[in-house]
């Protein structure tokens, strides 16, 4: 009788590396995604940076300004007069929770009329009753910052209604300059925001350059390359665990 006292043998060699196809795929479509998304939101910390940094920026000159080219997010001291006492009331402004608009209304200064949001005015759950707003008489030296046009993502200005009975107060979904111009008869260069609008008697103002902070920006850009180191290790891990 004779036994086979042979024993498995064993490689010292290290496995190869198969995934395999599905593997391959899932990772050749996230990885670069993630990778994508981490760069964009370093992007979007830098130009927030940016944003930050014209804030602080020297006051600009009101005349001097090339209205051609407007430089958004500086901030201008404004004199002018109300060249006409229409109001325009941006709808569906909120404000803790309370339902409201921002008053919009046009300054004639000397380089030009110029739009400016007065602030948050609380609004009546009716819709049919408007707020009464009394407007100053102008401003003088107001501080205002030069912003983008106000805009609905889901209506535009054509659905800009005038006040039943009334033609000096709009319902605005949004404004533009081109729809200023052609209800006020004159040119309108451009829109911006008074930063004290509440010391003036007027509205607090709800308008903020941009919702998410450079910090917040910086931690999801952390958070999308994480995501990506991770799944970079699963699937070598993944590859060579199948292969042995």
């Amino acid at each position: 009788m004779t036994l086979n006292m042979d024993a498995p043998k064993h490689s010292n060699q290290p496995g190869r590396f198969q995934p395999g196809l599905w593997l391959w795929v899932f990772t050749a479509c996230l990885l670069p995604l993630f990778i994508v998304l981490g760069g964009w939101q370093l992007t979007r910390a830098a130009d927030k940076a940016q944003l930050l940094d014209l804030g602080e920026a020297e006051v600009l000159i009101f005349d001097q300004i090339d209205w051609q080219a407007i430089p958004l997010y500086r901030d201008v001291l404004v004199t002018g007069q109300f060249s006409q006492p229409m109001v325009f009331l941006l709808d569906n402004q909120t404000l803790a929770g309370q339902f409201g608009y921002e008053i919009w209304s046009v300054v004639n200064t000397s380089a030009g009329h110029l739009a400016v949001s007065l602030g948050w005015l609380a609004g009546d759950y009716d819709r049919s009753q408007l707020p009464l707003i009394k407007l100053p008489v102008g401003l003088s030296a107001g501080r205002v910052t030069l912003r983008p046009a106000p805009k609905n993502a889901l209506f535009d200005v054509d659905s800009n209604l005038a006040q039943p009975g009334a033609t000096d107060r709009w319902v605005v979904q949004g404004l533009t300059t081109d729809w200023l111009e052609a209800h006020l008869g004159v040119p309108v260069i451009g829109f911006g925001q008074l930063i004290d609008s509440a010391e003036q008697g007027l509205g607090p103002n709800i308008w903020q350059p941009s919702v998410m902070t450079r910090a917040k920006h910086l931690a999801y850009a952390i958070q999308w390359f994480s995501m990506a180191v991770v799944l970079l290790c699963m699937f070598l891990y993944a590859g060579f665990k199948k292969n042995n």
